[in-house]
């Protein structure tokens, strides 16, 4: 990967703004950037900086002071997801309840034009707080209808979507922990990871 201040030049002339300028001190754990997701290899080159489109930081940010002011704060664990990484996501999983196939209906899934956040809480030393599930859940722990029995869980996660719908985000029914900030008309195309002058292997690279 070349060095992350030219990703960011480049990322900026696709309307990408590296989240800690909107949000300083927010942390982040981009779980694609390793093997520690369900797919269990790095879809992104290490290093890979947090980016999102400008008003979708804006937005985070605005969900993100609510929830200072509860005494929680927000961990990213997903922001901007190059195209490339979204098309081995989907010959992975082949499931669109849970991965937007690539192109479909004309678009991708949000996270490819940095509209996108997957999101979770921690306090505010930055350890991850109990909620319904970890990420990539893709069974009924997963939905966005909190379901379990322990009440705590489901103040906070009440507290999540209450902050993140209130900054204009909508909610993902099958993923508690997406959020999208979808734009009319949707962009042309997505951001690849060419664009920012990084390689991703494409899909039948390593078949």
């Amino acid at each position: 990967m070349p060095a992350v201040e030219e990703v960011v030049r480049l990322a900026r002339e696709q309307g990408l703004v590296p989240v800690g300028e909107v949000l300083p001190g927010v942390r982040w754990d981009l779980r694609y950037a390793g093997a520690g997701n369900f797919a269990g290899e790095a879809l992104y080159p290490a290093g890979m900086p947090c980016l999102l489109a400008g008003g979708t930081a804006e937005r985070l940010a605005e969900a993100r002071a609510e929830l200072l002011g509860r005494g929680c704060d927000l961990l990213i664990w997903d922001g901007w997801r190059p195209a490339e990484a979204a098309e081995r996501l989907w010959d992975l999983v082949r499931d669109p309840r849970y991965v937007a196939q690539p192109g479909a209906g004309g678009r991708w899934s949000w996270h490819c034009y940095g509209r996108a956040v997957d999101v979770t809480l921690t306090d505010l030393e930055g350890r991850e707080l109990e909620m319904p599930s970890d990420l990539d859940d893709f069974g009924v722990a997963g939905a966005a209808e909190y379901a379990g029995g322990d009440a705590v869980v489901a103040e906070r996660l009440g507290w999540l979507q209450g902050a993140m719908t209130g900054a204009g985000f909508r909610v993902l029914a099958s993923e508690w922990w997406h959020f999208s900030d979808p734009v009319v008309p949707v962009p042309e195309r997505p951001v690849r990871a060419a664009d920012c002058g990084m390689v991703i292997p494409v899909r039948g690279a390593d078949q």
